[in-house]
């Protein structure tokens, strides 16, 4: 398996698992009006993507 083949299915996986991800953090920076979307990284790959919403509160 070459690292230059775009063909091969390492690569292929990562690009799948790549537009997942990036529709996951889309979604949750769509989701929030209010609020924080935190992306946390761990040897380069998104582990989690939290989400800390606030409510505004009117007097």
């Amino acid at each position: 398996m070459s690292a230059t083949n775009p063909t091969s299915k390492p690569d292929a996986f990562a690009e799948t698992a790549q537009s997942e991800i990036e529709k996951q953090i889309l979604a949750a920076v769509r989701e929030v009006k209010f609020g924080v979307v935190e992306i946390v990284v761990h040897d380069r790959r998104v582990t989690e993507i939290r989400q800390t919403r606030r409510t505004r509160l009117i007097d």
